[in-house]
């Protein structure tokens, strides 16, 4: 029985292919097969502590109203940086604004009452007891010449008694007008009545004004208008943290994430915790890229953090580590190392 062979077109074919499995197959019979590494690096180590606080201001100032009136407007929000003197809330002040004017007219009826002591009626006082003064003295002499006349026999002891009541009466004029006069001099009773009426009118119209400057609560100082809807009570562990230079997003009882830094180590060499073999344990090592080849390599650790851990012997910078960790490999095994980097 003849044998038959394939078409030459089949044989190229069959070629071909052999020759790609040949060159698939020959890297990894030769030079072994790849596996992924990183490079030592050196770099900073920190390890840092994230626990959730809440933002307190160092000076907190609680502003309350002083009367109970409608809120008119409030022109601040919650947050809001506002400067000293700042309007913060508006209380409808229309009684408030009547009862000043109304004590602002009390006062100046006073003060007027007061002017016109000075300017009118001590000058009628002083009018009034002079001419007294005259009638007294016109009075006296009266008497005396109608005693004198009665004495001669001219008048009758009628005309005499007629002149000593007319006497008596301007006495008695001339005492009221000296103690009016002296009422409405300085140191008088009516005059500190008047002045006492000015003094109490004023204080009233000061009452009324600061009743009306209740009417807009103001900001007492620069600061930041806060709100309390965070409830303060966080935390088992209080550690507080001095923010020298806050920014502006900041808000008093703001819960924020706060990253501590406990531990630092610089200039350290670095590989990945994925790359060490039996890391809990007091013997670590990782495989090692060395000619090709796969070593292993005894390590003493220091600090990790982040996912990376800090190599204090058993290594050099640049050296090629296998990263993951791979059991399945066998030691002077060739490898081919791939994805190179610095990165971890």
């Amino acid at each position: 029985m003849a044998l038959k062979f394939p078409p030459f077109e089949y044989k190229y074919l069959l070629v071909l292919l052999l020759m790609g499995l040949l060159a698939w197959a020959t890297p990894r019979l030769v030079y072994g097969p790849e596996v992924p590494v990183v490079l030592v690096r050196q770099a900073d180590l920190v390890r840092s502590l994230v626990a959730s606080g809440r933002v307190v201001s160092p000076h907190r100032v609680e502003i309350g109203v002083q009367m109970t009136a409608q809120v008119a407007a409030v022109p601040v929000a919650e947050g809001d940086q506002v400067k000293a003197g700042q309007v913060l809330m508006v209380l409808v002040s229309n009684e408030t604004r009547a009862a000043l004017n109304q004590a602002l007219h009390a006062q100046a009826q006073a003060q007027i009452r007061w002017q016109q002591m000075s300017q009118l009626q001590t000058p009628v006082a002083q009018e009034v007891q002079l001419q007294a003064e005259l009638n007294l003295a016109n009075a006296k002499r009266n008497v005396e010449r109608n005693s004198l006349l009665f004495g001669q026999g001219f008048i009758s002891e009628a005309a005499k008694e007629d002149a000593e009541r007319a006497l008596q009466l301007s006495q008695s004029q001339q005492q009221t007008a000296q103690h009016q006069l002296n009422s409405v001099q300085d140191g008088g009773s009516e005059r500190a009545a008047a002045h006492a009426a000015w003094m109490t009118a004023q204080a009233a119209a000061q009452s009324a004004q600061a009743r009306l400057a209740y009417t807009q609560v103001t900001a007492p100082m620069a600061g930041t208008l806060i709100a309390r809807s965070v409830d303060p009570l966080r935390g088992s562990v209080e550690v507080k943290l001095n923010v020298s230079t806050p920014p502006d997003y900041l808000r008093q009882d703001m819960t924020v994430s706060v990253d501590m830094e406990v531990e630092r180590r610089n200039n350290v060499l670095l590989i990945p915790m994925t790359a060490v073999h039996e890391l809990p344990s007091l013997h670590p090592w990782v495989h090692l890229v060395r000619d090709g080849r796969v070593v292993r390599q005894s390590l003493v650790l220091g600090m990790s953090s982040a996912g990376v851990v800090q190599v204090v012997s058993g290594l050099r910078q640049g050296e090629q580590v296998v990263s993951p960790a791979n059991p399945e490999l066998s030691e002077q095994a060739l490898v081919r190392p791939s994805a190179v980097g610095d990165k971890l």
